[in-house]
């Protein structure tokens, strides 16, 4: 089978990139023919993987429109394929007949949102262009070609009640490194995200603020309104030196971090939660919302705090530091386990082989 991998860039590393390289991974020992359609002519992928590359776009108005043009270019880079496989986290569809597969991070509803949100302005034509473009990928979700598959049994759910569609929930890929079961010598609060607004990073200051140990932030930004975030935050921090922010950091640092700290706090709604995972490895208790994946993720009832609720939040953190929870870690490293980086590989290839059977069945019952 020919399969297309579509994604458009690798410029910052994150959950969905680790899933594409883990997906090439997974397929380079295949005899399906794979190829990567991409902007990015840096990436380091297997030998056995063909790579495409289209030239990126550069509008002064909006990464909105670049990325729309980008994905119109690789679709047609990719025509002969068999299957497209889109697992990039972006909404990213193309009118076509083949089959499309889209690898699911998120549930699409700030998508839905913007394109139900009325605008005015200088740049009221393009983002009524951009409405409209969201508008018809949007649709095209319901076709019968476009196989969803999603990231969390809550994301599965979510996509069943907004879009009436259903998808097989294959867990992201995570690297499970030897696990750290010491958490008495460790010390300090980590937190690792994004910097974006919906990651809610103003309520984690708000809760660590009058607790005199230190907390880490590490994140990425790429984008302006995620540098401007940074700063905001970093302003928001002038007064509290147990808190450090840190921006692009180097793996190594980020390791070291999650070994030296005793708790992994976070705040934000999440369709899975790669980093929540990487912080139980490194022997972190993790101190999350009473929401969203994060149940799956951290199935423990007394490890989650109520949603919004800072006092409960503070006070399971002090729980935390006290040792109170330390019993629970190494039953946490054992159902991590589950979110392998070997159990998704496993799974995505048993996927991709029952979608050739299926559709070899098709092509001869057509042919009869």
């Amino acid at each position: 089978m020919k399969i297309g991998i579509v994604h458009p860039s690798f410029d910052v590393i994150g959950g969905a990139e680790q899933t594409t390289l883990s997906l090439l991974d997974a397929l380079k020992n295949t005899s399906h023919q794979v190829t990567l359609y991409t902007t990015t002519k840096s990436i380091i992928i297997p030998s056995e993987i063909k790579i495409c590359y289209v030239n990126k776009n550069s509008f002064p108005i909006g990464w909105n429109l670049q990325r729309l043009l980008e994905v119109v270019k690789l679709f047609k880079k990719a025509k002969n394929e068999d299957v497209l496989f889109v697992s990039s986290g972006n909404l990213v569809l193309s009118n076509i007949r083949k089959v499309i597969i889209i690898y699911c991070h998120s549930t699409f509803e700030s998508e839905l949102k913007k394109s139900q949100k009325k605008n005015s302005g200088l740049f009221i034509i393009y983002h009524n262009y951009i409405k409209k473009r969201l508008k018809n990928q949007l649709k095209l979700l319901e076709k019968v070609n476009v196989q969803l598959i999603t990231n969390s049994n809550y994301t599965k759910e979510k996509f069943k009640e907004i879009f009436g569609k259903e998808s097989k929930v294959i867990f992201p890929p995570v690297k499970l490194k030897e696990r750290n079961k010491d958490n008495c010598k460790k010390y300090g609060i980590i937190t690792i995200s994004r910097y974006s607004p919906e990651k809610n990073l103003e309520y984690n200051l708000e809760v660590i603020k009058n607790l005199n140990i230190p907390y880490k932030i590490f994140g990425n930004a790429k984008f302006s309104s995620q540098i401007n975030y940074y700063n905001h935050l970093q302003k928001l921090t002038n007064d509290q030196m147990q808190i450090e922010l840190f921006c692009n950091s180097k793996r190594d640092l980020i390791e070291n971090s999650l070994n030296s700290s005793k708790i992994y706090f976070q705040s934000s709604k999440e369709t899975f939660g790669i980093s929540v995972i990487e912080g139980i490895m490194a022997g972190c208790i993790p101190i999350v919302p009473n929401n969203t994946a994060n149940k799956e993720i951290v199935p423990i009832n007394k490890l989650r705090y109520k949603e919004n609720d800072k006092n409960d939040a503070k006070r399971k953190i002090e729980f935390a530091l006290r040792g109170d929870f330390d019993k629970y870690l190494i039953e946490l490293q054992e159902y991590v386990k589950k979110f392998s980086q070997e159990n998704f590989q496993k799974n995505i290839i048993n996927y991709l082989d029952d979608l050739e059977n299926r559709m070899n069945k098709e092509n001869r019952n057509n042919n009869i």
